[in-house]
C-alpha cells in the first residue's frame, strides 16, 4: 500500500465505513477493501478505483468526517450492488448515511457509543436533535 493512500485510508471517515462493512458484509468487504489498499489492476468504472482516485485527490480539509464517510459509502454501495462507478456521489447530508449490506439503510441514524462513551456491541438509535424553538 502506498504511503499517501495509507494515510487516507486511516481517516475516520474511511475507517467508519470499512469497519461497518467488515462487520455486516464480511465476504464482500474482504473483496473490496484489499482491492482498494493494493490499488493494482483497478480499471475505470470499478468502485474501488473511483474510491482510490477520490482518496488521493481530495484533501480531507475540504470536508468533515461525516461528509467524507458519505463519499466512501457511495463507492462501497456501488461495489456491493454491482454498479459501475466513475465519480463518487454522496447521499444528501440531511439523510442518514446508507451503507449497503449493513443496518445503515439510510432511514435511521445509528450510533455505537452510549452516553458514557462505551462501545455498544449492537448499534442503538441515535437521539434525534431537539426541534428548534420558534
Amino acid at each position: 500500500m502506498q504511503g499517501q493512500l495509507r494515510r487516507q485510508l486511516l481517516r475516520s471517515g474511511v475507517l467508519s465505513v470499512l469497519l461497518a462493512t467488515y462487520r455486516y458484509a464480511g465476504p464482500q468487504a474482504a473483496q473490496f477493501w484489499p482491492a482498494v489498499c493494493q490499488d493494482s489492476g483497478l480499471t475505470e468504472g470499478m468502485p474501488a478505483r473511483a474510491l482510490v482516485h477520490f482518496l488521493l485527490t481530495t484533501p480531507s480539509r475540504m470536508m468533515g468526517a461525516p461528509e467524507y464517510a458519505r463519499h466512501v459509502a457511495s463507492a462501497w454501495n456501488a461495489f456491493y450492488e454491482q454498479h459501475a462507478l466513475r465519480t463518487l456521489v454522496p447521499r444528501a447530508g440531511a439523510n442518514p448515511i446508507r451503507i449497503a449490506g449493513t443496518p445503515h439503510d439510510g432511514t435511521t441514524t445509528w450510533q455505537y457509543l452510549d452516553r458514557a462513551g462505551l462501545v455498544q456491541h449492537t448499534p442503538v438509535l441515535a437521539p434525534r436533535p431537539a426541534a428548534a424553538e420558534a
